[in-house]
């Protein structure tokens, strides 16, 4: 009995609450990690217990997959997460691509059959896929399908987009930018087709609006698309880089108004920021 409390001391020190830099960073993660592929088979209020309890033992490092529980265990944690005590900025979740399931080899949890695809064009898609949910209409939660599809008729959007492919095919020198934003102006046929006149710089609306105004000092005509309830974000970089020095970037704003869906995203703002911008 002694040897087993002395060998369980031993490891809590060696892994629970010893801890080791992030790569080259100074940001502390512990030298054990919880992995959540299992968790699909926990209710969220179970799987909120157990990362609860591996966060109160030092653990703050959490493993993630795309491919774990079928997609599932990604959307319990998500509940998890939300339901949680724990601070989201207290965890550091990694989360993997590359793991694969052959469904015609495969029965429930039992898996056969390559088991791993590294192909540029799966890691791409898989990238592709983490971000689909980064803007998007009401959709149903179990068949992740849009509640309502999407008008065919002609858009603000969808003539824009037409726009630039006319004049991309036309060999005009046009780049089309946004901030991590792309579903919301259809800039997906684009980023696929042409992507030499694509650029999306992550949510970063500051280092969007400086790389339109480098774009243009390079005999580029930028078009930046963004939400107006952002605008406010690339404040100093409109006023001090693009309109004081009078450089021509086309702006494509949408969301502009009063809205009771969201309190974060009232776009009522945008006319008396550009009101005060010269030129």
């Amino acid at each position: 009995m002694i040897f087993y409390e002395i060998k369980y001391k031993y490891l809590e020190r060696l892994f629970f609450m010893n801890q080791t830099n992030l790569g080259i960073t100074s940001l502390k993660i512990s030298a054990m990690g919880l992995g959540i592929m299992r968790i699909n088979a926990k209710t969220p209020q179970q799987a909120t217990e157990a990362l609860e309890a591996a966060f109160d033992n030092g653990i703050n490092f959490i493993d993630s997959a795309d491919i774990y529980g079928q997609g599932e265990s990604e959307k319990i944690f998500g509940q998890v997460l939300k339901l949680s005590k724990i601070k989201r900025d207290d965890l550091f979740i990694q989360s993997k691509v590359g793991i694969i399931v052959d469904p015609d080899k495969s029965e429930g949890s039992r898996v056969f059959g390559g088991r791993y695809e590294f192909t540029k064009d799966h890691i791409l898609e898989a990238i592709e896929n983490e971000a689909t949910h980064h803007w998007v209409n009401p959709f149903n939660l179990k068949t992740d399908k849009p509640l309502a599809l999407a008008p065919k008729t002609p858009n603000s959007t969808s003539i824009m987009v037409n726009f630039l492919k006319k004049h991309i095919q036309n060999q005009k020198n046009i780049l089309a930018i946004n901030a991590a934003i792309p579903h919301m102006f259809g800039l997906k046929e684009i980023k696929e087709n042409y992507p030499k006149h694509y650029k999306d710089v992550g949510i970063a609306e500051q280092e969007s609006i400086a790389f339109a105004a480098g774009a243009v000092k390079e005999g580029i005509t930028p078009i930046w698309f963004e939400n107006s309830t952002l605008l406010q974000r690339a404040y100093d970089q409109l006023s001090h880089d693009v309109a004081t020095n009078d450089l021509p970037v086309v702006m494509v704003v949408i969301g502009g108004g009063v809205t009771n869906t969201s309190k974060t995203h009232v776009g009522a703002f945008d006319n008396m920021m550009i009101a005060n911008w010269p030129n």
